[in-house]
Formats: C-alpha cells, sequence, structure tokens
C-alpha cells in the first residue's frame, strides 16, 4: 500500500513542471495519448500536462486570472500511517461559473489538474 501511494504521489508530482513566477495557460488543449488497442473497459493510464507552482501562487494565480476562490476540498491519498498526502480544492467564480480543480500536495507545491466553464452544484445547502 505504501508503494502504491508513493508511486500515484511521484507521478502526480513528477508530472508538474514547477516555475518560480506566474504560469501562462497553453494555446491549445492537450492531447491524450490513448493506447490504440485495449480491450473495451480496461481502465488505463494517461500522462497529462498541468501547470504546478507554490500553493500561495496558484491559489493567487486562480483568484487574479478567474476570480476563483477555494469552495470545497477533500483529503486524499492516504498512507499506510494514516496520513493525508494531498488536498483537493475546487476553485470557483460565482458570477461566471468558472472552476478549477487544484490538487495541493503535503510539500506544498499544487497543480491545476482541470478547469472549465458552467459550474454548478447539486446542493444549495453547502452543508447537505
Amino acid at each position: 500500500m505504501r508503494l502504491i501511494f508513493i508511486l500515484l504521489l511521484g507521478i502526480t508530482l513528477a508530472s508538474c513542471s514547477i516555475a518560480t513566477g506566474f504560469v501562462v495557460l497553453a494555446e491549445e488543449p492537450p492531447v491524450l495519448q490513448i493506447p490504440e488497442k485495449r480491450a473495451y473497459g480496461t481502465v488505463f493510464w494517461v500522462q497529462k500536462t498541468m501547470m504546478c507552482n507554490d500553493t500561495p501562487v496558484v491559489s493567487e494565480y486562480v483568484y487574479t486570472n478567474f476570480g476563483q476562490v477555494a469552495t470545497d476540498f477533500g483529503l486524499l491519498l492516504k498512507d499506510p500511517m494514516g496520513n493525508y498526502g494531498m488536498l483537493t480544492a475546487i476553485y470557483v467564480n460565482p458570477q461566471s461559473k468558472t472552476f478549477s480543480i487544484v490538487e495541493q500536495a503535503a510539500q506544498g507545491v499544487s497543480c491545476i489538474v482541470s478547469s472549465g466553464e458552467m459550474w454548478t452544484t447539486q446542493y444549495e445547502d453547502p452543508k447537505f
């Protein structure tokens, strides 16, 4: 279990390109390399380029560029000792309905995993 945790954390952080300043969005969306031959229903791995930096820099980036603030959080990658290694945060602009999904590593680095438009929630009351 510890090996799986280390591999997942390594894959996630290795796919991040850590910069020292603000990041710039790519002009064209990434193309996923989907295996040509695979059995229907088989889950497979793909590599995805993500924008990453120190957590405060990423948080400021999505706020400054998109007006998004963190609204929801979830812990993931629990190791055998019971410690969480990552946090997933959803940043949303309630007026424009844009959103970003950000993974935050315990080491203080965050990566924008995905972003988009037309965010909606199925619960009106956040306490649901």
